[in-house]
């Protein structure tokens, strides 16, 4: 799915108008995890260096409120931003026919943010309840921020699913301070949430993928004349 979902998601739907919204559709399912990342990322790394004593309370205080006022303001006002290039787009390619007009609604925004903020702390959490499996004394107000702000500086760098443990155990030795974890105990922990979050995923995804014609569907989709109306 990561490594092309947008291909996989028209090819695998039906409908020609369903196909067309493709693009919107993904970007809806990124829009808020981007947002969410440098949410709560950029949130925890403020936090973190109030924590460290880098800067003082009113400062923390106030850049965290900045920033939370610029993302959800970017975040609640992007279909103005859609609807100003719909009005303005060139050529023959008609924008209206890729997206859907009004939607998401403002409920359907907000309950996307919550699901991605949702998605984003289990993977936290996941990282901090094996770290203070194997080392309860770790556990603290520390602890927390710096995994948020792992997951955080992890995100911002492409990698695919195949080494994504080796990735990011090689970044957790880099980041956490050696106080925090040993770099068995990082590496670990990259790799035990790898296999449940991605390894075994993409096994039942493939036995999936297996089962169906794949070939047979990308055919009909591509071919002359087809019934899709390509």
């Amino acid at each position: 799915a990561n490594s092309g979902e947008l291909a996989g998601r028209y090819v695998m739907l039906n409908q020609k108008g369903d196909r067309q919204k493709t693009v919107f559709l993904t970007f809806w399912s990124h829009f808020p995890r981007f947002i969410t990342k440098f949410l709560l990322g950029g949130g925890a790394l403020i936090l973190l260096a109030f924590y460290d004593a880098k800067i003082s309370l009113t400062e923390a205080a106030l850049a965290i409120l900045l920033i939370t006022a610029a993302l959800i303001t970017i975040y609640l006002s992007i279909l103005k931003i859609q609807k100003w290039l719909n009005e303005r787009n060139y050529g023959k390619w008609d924008i209206s026919k890729r997206i859907l007009n009004d939607r998401p609604l403002l409920s359907e925004k907000i309950t996307l943010l919550f699901l991605s903020i949702g998605k984003y702390l289990s993977y936290n959490l996941q990282f901090i309840a094996l770290l203070a499996m194997w080392n309860p004394a770790i556990l603290g107000v520390e602890l927390f921020l710096s995994v948020i702000v792992f997951y955080f500086i992890t995100a911002l760098i492409p990698t695919f699913a195949a080494a994504d443990f080796i990735i990011k155990g090689a970044l957790a030795i880099y980041i956490f301070d050696s106080s925090l974890a040993s770099e068995a105990e990082l590496i670990n922990a990259s790799f035990i949430i790898w296999i449940f979050n991605i390894a075994l995923p993409a096994l039942f995804g493939t036995g999936i993928i297996l089962k169906t014609n794949l070939l047979h569907s990308i055919k009909m989709r591509f071919s002359r004349g087809n019934r899709y109306g390509l």
